[in-house]
């Protein structure tokens, strides 16, 4: 079921044509509150997205992403890309407001599925992002290969494809968001602290869906993301002694 003909989803696509940001935002966070009393709305709800994001939460996560000058997001397994829409309008603001080079350089996001015959068929919920497919040899069709940016994975269901697609991954920073049911030391850190994530607690801690090698990644982030209290996103970065960027084309 798609959930094309329910109203909140064509009020969500209305709002989506107009380019209307806080709207979207607004929208989905009165379907999550109603959903308390309605549990179906849920369902809904995560036909179109799994997080709830707030614009206060976009705005951090779009000012951290910003700070660190990557041009190119990989959403792996995007869905709708609705969440992503809502992270370009918030990083537009630093756009507007940049006096640096970055300003005239956006920040792309692609997203990224594998299952092209649901996407495009008539069961298949809205998309809100242009969906680049790929086959079943990732490693051969590696979208990567022109950049060396952030992958992001948001609400990832296959432990092993996520793994396998990190290690495929040749850029700096990968960006996780999903649900974290603990979270041991301060989960409010920033990437400007002068204090390691590292020293508050183990990232072994963490669950396999948060956790990277340490041998090769560098917890840098961690913070709550959205209206569900467990929700959370994380970034890791690259440890430089092993990272090898391959040669960036010309445009």
């Amino acid at each position: 079921m798609s959930g094309k003909a329910e109203p909140f989803i064509q009020d969500i696509i209305t709002l989506h044509e107009a380019g209307d940001y806080m709207g979207v935002i607004n929208l989905l966070q009165d379907v999550y509150k109603s959903s308390f009393q309605d549990k179906s709305k849920i369902h809904l709800l995560h036909l179109i997205s799994w997080p709830t994001p707030t614009e206060k939460d976009l705005a951090q996560l779009a000012s951290t992403i910003y700070s660190l000058k990557v041009s190119h997001i990989h959403s792996i397994g995007c869905g709708t890309g609705l969440l992503e829409w809502l992270l370009c309008k918030a990083l537009l603001h630093h756009y507007l407001t940049s006096d640096d080079d970055m300003c005239s350089s956006k920040i792309e996001i692609t997203g990224i599925e594998e299952d092209f015959k649901w996407w495009t068929s008539s069961y298949a919920p809205p998309t809100f992002i242009p969906l680049q497919f790929l086959g079943k040899d990732f490693a051969a069709e590696n979208p990567f290969g022109e950049y060396d940016d952030l992958a992001m994975f948001c609400y990832s269901n296959s432990i092993s494809r996520f793994k396998h697609y990190v290690g495929a991954f040749q850029g700096a920073y990968v960006l996780i968001i999903g649900p974290l049911h603990s979270c041991p030391g301060d989960c409010d850190r920033g990437v400007k602290d002068k204090h390691s994530l590292e020293e508050n607690y183990r990232t072994e801690d963490l669950p396999e869906n948060f956790r990277l090698p340490k041998s090769d990644w560098k917890l840098i982030v961690l913070n709550k993301f959205g209206l569900v209290k467990t929700d959370h996103f994380a970034i890791y970065k690259r440890v430089e002694k092993t990272f090898v960027p391959p040669p960036r084309k010309a445009r």
